[in-house]
């Protein structure tokens, strides 16, 4: 934003840098006006929510356009102390959400527009799970697309040292967090920051 009522700071040269810059990053507070935050026990606690909503159905006035980064390829990220947006084809979408973040509540809540592919938690249950080694390497892209697209976090399971080893090689392989629990309660305390209430899925 470079105008705010009737008080116009200007643009600059903003534009002519990010529409010629590969990644654009935007940093800053999800809400603003009073907004305090404090980290215990390593979740994040929003002790007193902003009174202004910066993600907006509208703006004053356009010094970037997102509609234009995304049909050009541009890589745009908005990161925020609770969450971070990635900037797709069809809108933003939620990618990241810090530990103690409630998504209907502290996120949703304080947006006047939902994000593109919301995003969910996931534990999977790799217990009694085969595969055979020809498609493993398939089968981890597979994976890494789902996680990519579909989770905010996936903690993983299965009480077979072996299945640990040879699924966390392939996953490791392919950029996907390649540590797999050896039961669900453990699984299941890693994802309980980001989720209250978690289902889990075979073999996903």
């Amino acid at each position: 934003m470079s105008r705010f009522g009737r008080k116009l700071a200007g643009a600059g040269g903003f534009i002519n840098i990010t529409q010629n810059s590969r990644i654009v990053v935007f940093v800053g507070t999800f809400t603003a006006g009073g907004l305090q935050v404090a980290v215990k026990d390593g979740t994040l606690v929003i002790e007193r929510e902003g009174k202004a909503k910066k993600f907006v159905k509208r703006v004053e006035q356009v010094t970037f356009s997102g509609r234009y980064a995304a049909a050009k390829g541009q890589r745009v990220l908005y990161v925020t102390e609770r969450c971070v947006f990635r900037l797709g084809a069809r809108g933003l979408e939620l990618i990241e959400v810090a530990p103690g973040i409630d998504v209907g509540r502290d996120i949703l809540a304080q947006m006047e527009f939902e994000p593109i592919g919301r995003k969910v938690a996931a534990v999977v249950n790799y217990d009694h799970f085969q595969i055979d080694e020809s498609v493993m390497d398939a089968y981890a892209a597979m994976v890494q697309d789902l996680s990519d697209r579909y989770y905010t976090h996936v903690s993983r399971y299965t009480t077979s040292a072996f299945m640990r080893l040879k699924l966390g090689e392939a996953l490791e392989h392919r950029g996907v967090a390649p540590h797999i629990f050896e039961t669900q309660r453990e699984a299941l305390d890693a994802a309980r920051p980001w989720v209250g209430r978690l289902p889990s899925s075979p073999g996903s």
